[in-house]
């Protein structure tokens, strides 16, 4: 579990981006999900903040439910991630 804090001025203000990538093991994820958590605290309330990465979710595949935003292609198993 890495994650890269950086921040940037923008006009006055800081941008924060916080790049991430989830464990695959589910026995992880709560760790996980408290260094997110951390480096979400970590941020000010003045600066603007970007998350992005992988969480390693599995949405499934029920495009008829989700019409637009999966494809029916994918892994049928859906996971809490």
């Amino acid at each position: 579990m890495r994650g890269v804090h950086v921040a940037v001025k923008v006009v006055g203000r800081s941008l924060c981006l916080i790049q991430i990538y989830g464990p695959n093991t589910s026995a992880l994820y709560p760790e996980f999900m408290k260094k997110v958590s951390d480096s979400l605290r970590g941020v000010k309330t003045s600066d603007s903040t970007i998350l992005l990465g992988d969480f390693n979710a599995h949405v499934g595949n029920d495009a008829a439910m989700w019409k637009g935003v999966i494809g029916r292609r994918g892994n049928a198993n859906v996971n809490h991630n």
